[in-house]
């Protein structure tokens, strides 16, 4: 948790700059692969300045389309992590009260993720 808010103590400018550009590329009609390059730019960005390193081995091995991943953790940098080592854009599915965490809500938005509520059945 304290590097948590270390990170966001060092970066708040960033963060502000952040929101302003996940939102810009949410609303001007940007490709699905230039929203997924900007949050994977930010993502790689915020995993640097907190000094945190992920290491992908295997990326070759990925089949061309149709496939999940998953963190195996549910920490607060795996998504970080896995979207920043991935190349292909890609999605996620995260619990409705995760998302609208400060930052995890303009991620979600920007690749096009989907809320899901645990306990209700009927959400999409």
């Amino acid at each position: 948790m304290l590097r948590f808010a270390w990170i966001i103590f060092i970066s708040i400018h960033i963060i502000i700059l952040t929101f302003i550009r996940l939102y810009r590329v949410q609303k001007e009609g940007y490709t699905e692969e230039d929203r997924y390059r900007e949050a994977s730019r930010v993502a790689t960005y915020i995993m640097k300045r907190g000094r945190i390193s992920t290491k992908v081995y295997g990326t070759e091995n990925l089949p061309d389309k149709g496939y999940i991943m998953y963190s195996n953790h549910q920490g607060r940098y795996d998504a970080m992590g896995i979207i920043s080592g991935h190349r292909k854009p890609l999605s996620v599915l995260i619990d409705y009260e995760r998302s609208k965490i400060i930052l995890a809500n303009s991620f979600v938005n920007a690749i096009n993720g989907k809320r899901i509520k645990k306990n209700d059945r009927n959400s999409r």
